[in-house]
């Protein structure tokens, strides 16, 4: 099992910031425009499955804020369990359509820490993030761990569970 921790700073990270309509760039792991990456992010760039899943884990977090649920749904394995901070267990289907809805709205995600464990053709990565999104009408910003199952299937890393919790 390999495990790296990616020590990025946000505004080189490739999620969409407050207030910016364009995401950040993702850059290369050593040419961040005006950012000095650290050890680990370059060490990080050599491993082509872990800054793929990274990349996945990225896309993702884009797509939530977007609400693309045609991307999403691209990036999450048919069998994709969101497991919410409550304990509650959601199918892909039923968090999608949350999504596509509004019942469920990403506004910000501000990535603090990711890790990544790749064994063979399975992976974990492990986020910290700050979250701000409405869940049924309430709107907060929730300090979250995620900690997402990857699964290579068809050469294209896929989410196949999702737990947070917070911190």
């Amino acid at each position: 099992m390999n495990l790296r921790t990616f020590g990025i700073p946000m505004a080189a990270t490739g999620v969409l910031l407050a207030g910016r309509s364009d995401p950040a760039p993702v850059p290369s792991s050593v040419d961040a425009p005006g950012v000095a990456p650290s050890p680990s992010a370059v060490e990080a760039g050599t491993d082509a499955d872990e800054t793929a899943i990274l990349q996945a884990g990225r896309a993702r977090t884009q797509a939530m804020i977007g609400a693309d649920t045609n991307q999403l749904g691209e990036l999450l394995a048919d069998d994709f369990t969101a497991v919410h901070i409550t304990g509650y267990e959601q199918s892909k289907a039923d968090w999608l359509e949350q999504v596509s809805s509004g019942e469920t709205a990403y506004h910000d995600v501000q990535e603090q820490s990711a890790s990544v464990a790749v064994d063979g053709d399975t992976a974990v990565l492990t986020s910290r993030n700050l979250v701000t999104a409405t869940i049924n009408g309430s709107r907060g910003t929730w300090p979250l761990e995620s900690t997402t199952t990857y699964a290579r299937i068809d050469g294209n890393w896929l989410a196949t569970r999702s737990r947070s919790t917070t911190y």
